[in-house]
């Protein structure tokens, strides 16, 4: 989905409040008012659609019956699709099938609208994108209607959204939703509020990497650095206390079968010493697998601890023998020694 979860149900509220009310009133086609067409399922405007449209959106789903009864309203809008509400509330649709034409016709064909109308969509976060489809899908993506053309200004906001995409201004956005709220004195008001605070939140969200932000970063150091001889050295660090903890584990579970106490560093130094001659974890667990067989109590805190020595000694040593060969090849020389 290319706007966010919030966006979508934003839209979906705004246009039928949700499931229960739709059952309740938006399954039959409806008249908004204005200039509005015969509208259905989850704000569908017939007024706006091709017969082709309205074919490739609704004849599989409502069947050739119900798309004959709909056909005749498209591009009809005001006063003339209200007269024709009586003709077509035989209509039913179903919630699953408004819900899926909207997800899977209408909110991708907004989404394009909206890219091909206003630069730079593709920069704002989803829930900035999602703000502008859903205007869009309730006002049109009248973002281009030349102000030649809009002797009320009606949509002298929507221009000016458009001019501040241009710009990058995007803080300036929400202010145009606001000030739309001149136009109506309805719910309307309220959604555009909604729209706006959307689009606030969006920006709050976003974090852009600007170009002084990478050039920031050297390439040489950030790809190479990681193969440092300090690397080598952390890693033989790891692995000594990897084997320290295999050793404790291992000495410890001696002590359980009646081994002096006295003797764990010894032991530990011993299994220490066996797990470096063998250089595997077969090696490394050989002192230890004594000590399993006494006290059942003792056997599940060296169980533990062996299982983590082992863990930490060998990626250590995996690590290691990997950044050695990449020093041993040349690689981030200059930092060896260093």
């Amino acid at each position: 989905m290319e706007i966010s979860q919030a966006a979508f149900d934003l839209i979906v509220k705004e246009e039928v409040s949700g499931r229960a009310y739709y059952e309740k009133k938006y399954r039959h086609p409806e008249w908004p008012g204005g200039q509005s067409g015969i509208t259905i399922a989850i704000g569908y405007d017939i007024g706006y659609a091709t017969p082709a449209k309205l074919r490739a959106d609704w004849y599989d789903r409502l069947g050739a019956s119900m798309y004959s009864l709909l056909l005749p309203c498209c591009g009809v809008r005001g006063a003339a699709a209200q007269a024709k509400l009586a003709s077509v509330k035989a209509v039913d649709v179903p919630w699953d099938q408004a819900i899926a034409v909207f997800m899977q016709r209408d909110l991708p064909d907004w989404i394009s609208k909206c890219r091909s109308a206003l630069p730079n969509f593709d920069m704002l976060p989803a829930d900035c994108r999602g703000a502008l489809v859903s205007l869009a899908y309730n006002r049109g993506a009248s973002f281009t209607i030349p102000e030649s053309q809009d002797k009320t200004g009606r949509y002298r906001e929507m221009r000016a959204i458009r001019q501040h995409m241009t710009a990058q201004e995007f803080d300036r956005i929400p202010g145009e939703f606001r000030s739309m709220k001149r136009l109506w004195d309805n719910g309307l008001v309220g959604r555009r509020e909604r729209e706006a605070k959307l689009f606030e939140k969006g920006l709050q969200s976003r974090q852009p990497v600007t170009a002084i932000e990478v050039e920031q970063v050297e390439p040489a150091r950030f790809l190479v650095e990681p193969v440092a001889s300090r690397t080598i050295e952390g890693a033989t660090l790891v692995s000594r206390i990897g084997k320290g903890i295999a050793a404790t584990g291992g000495a410890l579970g001696l002590t359980s079968v009646g081994d002096d106490t006295t003797s764990v560093i010894d032991t530990a130094s011993q299994v220490v010493d066996k797990a470096d001659q063998a250089r595997g974890i077969f090696g490394r667990t050989v002192g230890i697998l004594g000590g399993f067989v006494g006290n059942p109590v003792t056997i599940v805190v060296c169980i533990a601890l062996v299982g983590v020595g082992i863990l930490l000694a060998v990626q250590a040593s995996k690590i290691r023998a990997a950044r050695q060969d990449d020093h041993d090849r040349g690689l981030n020389a200059g930092d060896i020694g260093g």
